[in-house]
């Protein structure tokens, strides 16, 4: 999936994910699913708001996260974005070896 970094992923969400990983001082992975997910990596023309993640690592940041780029936060104000941490999804147990 193109990083925040990458020119190809597009506005807002690029400014968005930018300001998000700048706001972090430690490298955090997210295992994300949904219709951010089909829209960017599979290019399907499906509008959405949010990114949905399954998990986030180091666990701890979650909070931090939420607060910063969740529903209703200031970053979500402002582009129209935001993350949303899925509590229940049905996933393949393989999940982790997909590319």
């Amino acid at each position: 999936m193109p990083s925040a970094t990458s020119p190809e992923l597009p506005s807002p969400w690029r400014e968005f994910l930018l300001e998000v990983d700048e706001s972090f001082s430690e490298p955090v992975t997210l295992h994300c699913l949904g219709g951010f997910v089909a829209t960017i990596r599979h290019g399907l023309g499906r509008a959405t708001a949010d990114v949905d993640y399954v998990e986030i690592v180091p666990f701890d940041k979650l909070s931090v996260l939420q607060r910063l780029a969740g529903p209703g936060s200031p970053l979500a104000r402002k582009h129209g974005l935001y993350f949303q941490h899925v509590t229940v999804a049905s996933l393949p147990l393989n999940r982790m070896t997909r590319g």
